[in-house]
């Protein structure tokens, strides 16, 4: 173990009998349990609301990566150079697999099960962490209420500012006199894709999304805020879910949304996967015919496209990776086997 390693671990009141190198991170072993020591790059001041969130979920039977504080009662551990870490409960486990439909159908039962137990989740910072939080912020928002460091951002909002950024784009490849391939691709691909974006945030707003949004806000529904397969650990007596950062108070449909997005890019769209995926989460907490819209607006939106063209956008133009070009063709070939999917989910709206 490196020498960083050791004075970061010496923080905690553990006795680890092994440790060994991840990938970036450290796993560690101390009374029979299982860590995980990274590097921490988000947002500090929503480490305690987090801690809450995992507590909370502990207490009802979940396995999750729950945050192990330092001997001083931190959430937050540093080298000599003042460099972040976290300290996390691991749960070792096999990870979901995107080309597996039993595991995945596992992740969408999973998620579901979380859902039923995010809902009416009471405050989660108590008051003397606020108080001292508080006096570290100046934010006049974070000190009228501390929870606003949990994002709630509406979708109507999202698909606007990513189809303005898309129009954008649009003018700037026009102007492009000698395009390179990446660049042709866009050019001919982008108008049919804003339709699907202008179809999609129609579609979002008759959804009655916003009902749910403020519903989603009075009854403290949380959402796990990134959920995909990669933060699915299969164990034997059960499934651990780790990384919940991006956790905010939303409508929770979204989690599926996200979940279901992710595995059938890797799938090729197949339709039958993704009916029994949304089966499968429905079996467990049934889906609204409301929330079953959201979920066919999102889905329909080019979130995967958009993604390309705004790393594109806001990186050197001069030189495009292959790999971009890669990903960007492969979310033009998606398109249309995604938006049949989406219209056959539109029948099961009605």
């Amino acid at each position: 173990m490196n020498d960083w390693g050791k004075s970061v671990l010496n923080q905690y009141e553990l006795d680890f009998d092994a440790i060994r190198r991840g990938k970036g991170v450290l796993l560690c072993s101390a009374h029979g349990r299982e860590y995980c020591l990274q590097p921490f790059r988000e947002s500090e001041k929503r480490l305690p609301e987090e801690a809450g969130l995992l507590a909370f979920l502990s207490q009802r039977g979940h396995l999750v990566d729950s945050i192990v504080q330092t001997a001083d009662g931190s959430y937050i551990a540093r080298n000599e150079y003042q460099d972040p870490f976290i300290l996390r409960l691991w749960h070792p486990g096999e990870e979901c697999v995107s080309t597996e439909a039993d595991k995945l159908i596992r992740g969408a039962e999973k998620l579901a099960s979380l859902h039923l137990d995010m809902v009416h989740v009471p405050e989660l910072v108590s008051p003397a962490a606020i108080d001292l939080e508080q006096e570290e912020r100046t934010e006049k928002a974070l000190e009228r209420n501390p929870e606003e460091t949990r994002l709630i951002e509406s979708m109507e909002d999202v698909f606007a500012r990513h189809s303005r950024e898309l129009k954008k784009i649009q003018s700037f490849v026009k102007r492009r006199k000698q395009k390179t391939p990446f660049e042709e691709l866009v050019a001919a691909s982008l108008s049919a894709h804003m339709e699907q974006a202008a179809a999609a945030a129609e579609l979002l707003m008759r959804s009655g999304y916003q009902k749910l949004l403020q519903q989603a806000v009075r009854e403290r529904r949380f959402i796990h805020g990134s959920y995909n397969y990669h933060y699915v650990y299969l164990l034997k007596d059960g499934e651990a879910v780790v990384n919940f950062s991006r956790y905010a108070i939303q409508v929770q449909i979204l989690d599926l949304y996200e979940f279901l997005r992710k595995s059938m890019e890797k799938n090729a769209w197949d339709q039958g996967l993704g009916e029994r995926l949304i089966g499968a989460y429905h079996a467990v907490r049934p889906i609204s015919g409301q929330e079953m819209q959201v979920l066919a607006a999102c889905l329909l939106y080019p979130e995967k496209y958009w993604k390309q063209l705004n790393t594109y956008y806001n990186s050197n133009k001069a030189w495009i990776p292959l790999r971009s070009q890669e990903k960007l063709t492969l979310a033009v070939e998606q398109s249309a086997p995604r938006e049949k999917f989406v219209k056959k989910l539109s029948i099961l709206c009605k």
